[in-house]
């Protein structure tokens, strides 16, 4: 557990690196993305004999339905109860319960650069939770979420490098001293090549 803890913490840093950069150009959410809240199922409509995962909330489906609503590239924001902010990406089809909203981007938009972005960014949202006895996040707070204006190549280059980057510090078979030292060169990488793209293109 604490070694998955430093792999995770080592994909932060990277992400941070990379989003934390003040870009001056910025559109909304709802202008790079359809966003559709999720519908109601019981809890007797769910169960580990169907096929399509059924998530609603959290990064985990709690279990499987008979049909689907969703599918393709989706990335997920739970919105209410205990795991209000947790983000997820998924590409298949599946049932989006009412505790989820999905984000379907449109096609000047990477989905995987669009869930990277919101994972690094979802405190934002988390201030924002109502202050009554079930955590939740409002779609207008979603709707509104500020997105950096950067040519779709250059997104799916940014998550290109972020996903291989996360499949690597999840390689069970290279040691941690390893891991420290490659995260240190993918810091550099980043700082050089990413961000000097962003600079200039805020000029």
């Amino acid at each position: 557990m604490e070694r998955e803890r430093e792999r995770e913490s080592g994909l932060i840093k990277i992400i941070e690196f990379i989003f934390n950069k003040t870009i001056s150009l910025t559109t909304k959410l709802s202008n790079c993305a359809q966003i559709s809240s999720g519908q109601f199922i019981k809890a007797q409509d769910y169960s580990e004999k169907f096929i399509y995962p059924f998530y609603n909330g959290g990064r985990n489906n709690s279990g499987y339905h008979n049909e689907y609503n969703k599918e393709g590239e989706n990335v997920l924001i739970s919105i209410r109860g205990a795991n209000a902010g947790a983000t997820n990406y998924i590409n298949d089809k599946f049932w989006l319960g009412n505790s989820c909203v999905s984000i379907q981007t449109y096609k000047d938009y990477d989905p995987l650069f669009i869930y990277f972005y919101l994972t690094n960014n979802i405190d934002s949202l988390l201030f924002s939770k109502d202050d009554g006895a079930i955590p939740a996040i409002s779609m207008i707070d979603i709707k509104n979420i500020d997105i950096p204006i950067i040519p779709l190549q250059k997104q799916k280059e940014i998550s290109n490098k972020i996903k291989a980057f996360y499949e690597f510090i999840n390689d069970l078979k290279l040691g941690l001293p390893k891991l420290i030292e490659l995260t240190q060169i993918q810091y550099q990488y980043y700082r050089d090549k990413i961000f000097s793209y962003l600079e200039n293109q805020a000029k």
